[in-house]
């Protein structure tokens, strides 16, 4: 009985060490693609913003924001950009606040060229 319990438990890490590392190598080839202007592969699409193009994407224990927003600075018009990570359970709730979409970053200012 003793044995058994043993084991279970040793199961039971071994699962959630592999869901930790898969977790890990997932997030880490999401963010790189998305910071090189690539879409991820290993989390989907969950909402698109008519904000200049922000998209929000659901991944196994992560979501990443992908953040594109018009804006104007000292008379140049152009795009405020930047990647954000949130880890489960400090996901955005977008049902609540798509009239707010504030980011939690420093986002960068890039100048539309004509």
């Amino acid at each position: 009985m003793q044995k058994e319990r043993i084991i279970m438990k040793k199961k039971v890490l071994a699962i959630f060490s592999i869901f930790i590392f898969c977790s890990v190598i997932f997030l880490n080839v999401d963010y790189n693609r998305l910071k090189s202007n690539k879409s991820p592969i290993f989390s989907i699409e969950l909402n698109c913003f008519k904000d200049g193009g922000t998209i929000s994407y659901l991944g196994f224990g992560y979501q990443l924001i992908n953040w594109q927003q018009l804006s104007t600075l000292n008379g140049k018009s152009g795009y405020v950009v930047g990647v954000e990570l949130l880890y489960f359970p400090f996901f955005k709730d977008w049902f609540f606040f798509k009239n707010n979409l504030t980011p939690e970053i420093k986002l960068e200012f890039v100048e539309v060229i004509k």
